[in-house]
């Protein structure tokens, strides 16, 4: 299937004052000529260029341009793209200082050509997450890509550089602003859930965080929505740093900083242990393990199932043999948790404690 989106990229801007020309007045009747005086400075113009790649999209922009123009707060422009002279964008000049121009876009060309797309069920290319280098407690950088909408409907195209978002306020339109979508402030030791987000009618595609993972507050007009990945904050509602490449997102920490199950104790009927990882959504932990204590064999199994189907012990579900001399053993495990960031467990011989988990991380499909 093929999704036709009226949406473009350029970086070949004219900038003009826009309006519309009034009406020639009357001519009057032609005197004697005066005499001809000094030629006086030339004042500063209107016509300016600027190499700034943005979309055609309404909202608010930021372009370099010339410096020393006539433009004012409160100006109408229009930016023309060189190349594709009926791409454009108009609107009123929201600041002009230095080089820099500030528009607020409220009307865009609609003779543009068309981008066709194929429309791939599930696609996600880029949008990697990230603690941002200068504010990493609160705000979030998002990497430019592409994803298709979760009901397949439309693919969401971000394509701005350094796009970022502070998670510590409310959602508001534009790269450094507001991200969540209920509420003004982080709260502590919970997860979020990060979506691009787009408007249909303008194309505005924009990231949103939410503490729910399938159904987010989206904002005023915004229809399309596709979960990028998830985060989480501390005790200090700080973002806890984090790295990801593709689906693998990996605590940026010491591996043995954090047992979330230490030292406790596994029965011979199945029990759930929870890790730090996201909750809401089923992803692949990635585990350290560790036991001691005498006893028999242990089963680390997904928080999805149970041994056998049946939750007591099976000796063909095996994953982890405990030494019956109080031999410390551990490794390393990739099992699907539940929607509660569970993972499961079960030994042949009852044990009163000794059990360690620790999440690594975790892969996530985001929707695939």
């Amino acid at each position: 299937m093929d999704q036709v989106e009226p949406r473009s990229t350029f970086s070949d801007w004219n900038i003009n004052v826009a309006g519309v020309q009034g009406q020639q007045g009357p001519t009057g009747g032609a005197g004697p000529a005066g005499p001809l005086g000094n030629t006086g400075p030339i004042g500063p113009g209107y016509a300016a260029g600027s190499s700034t790649s943005l979309p055609i999209a309404t909202g608010s922009i930021s372009v370099a341009t010339q410096s020393g123009l006539a433009y004012t707060a409160g100006a109408r422009v229009r930016l023309a793209s060189n190349g594709t002279p009926t791409a454009w964008m108009e609107g009123s000049i929201t600041s002009y200082s230095g080089s820099t121009m500030v528009v607020n876009v409220d009307t865009i060309s609609t003779a543009i050509a068309p981008i066709v797309f194929p429309m791939l069920p599930g696609y996600i290319g880029g949008l990697t997450l990230a603690n941002d280098a200068t504010s990493p407690n609160t705000v979030l950088d998002i990497a430019p890509g592409a994803a298709t909408s979760d009901d397949y409907s439309a693919l969401m195209q971000l394509a701005t550089a350094n796009f970022t978002k502070n998670c510590n306020a409310a959602w508001a339109v534009g790269s450094g602003l507001g991200a969540l979508d209920v509420g003004t402030s982080l709260a502590v030791s919970t997860w979020y859930h990060v979506y691009l987000i787009e408007r249909v009618d303008t194309f505005v595609t924009d990231v949103l965080i939410s503490t729910n993972a399938t159904n987010p507050t989206l904002p005023a007009n915004y229809t399309k929505r596709r979960r990028i990945g998830s985060i989480c904050t501390d005790s200090s509602s700080h973002v806890i740093p984090f790295i990801q490449v593709g689906d693998e997102f990996l605590w940026n920490r010491s591996p043995a900083a954090v047992w979330e199950v230490s030292d406790q104790p596994i029965g011979t009927t199945a029990g759930f242990y929870t890790v730090n990882v996201p909750t809401g959504i089923k992803v692949i932990a990635i585990l350290n393990y560790a036991g001691s204590r005498p006893g028999g064999m242990v089963n680390i199994h997904s928080g999805d199932t149970l041994p056998g189907g049946t939750g007591s012990w099976n000796a063909n579900f095996t994953a982890v043999v405990y030494a019956t001399n109080s031999t410390w053993v551990g490794g390393a495990l990739r099992l699907r948790t539940n929607v509660s960031a569970q993972i499961g467990a079960i030994t042949s011989i009852s044990q009163t404690a000794g059990f360690y988990l620790s999440a690594l991380g975790w892969v996530d499909n985001r929707g695939k």
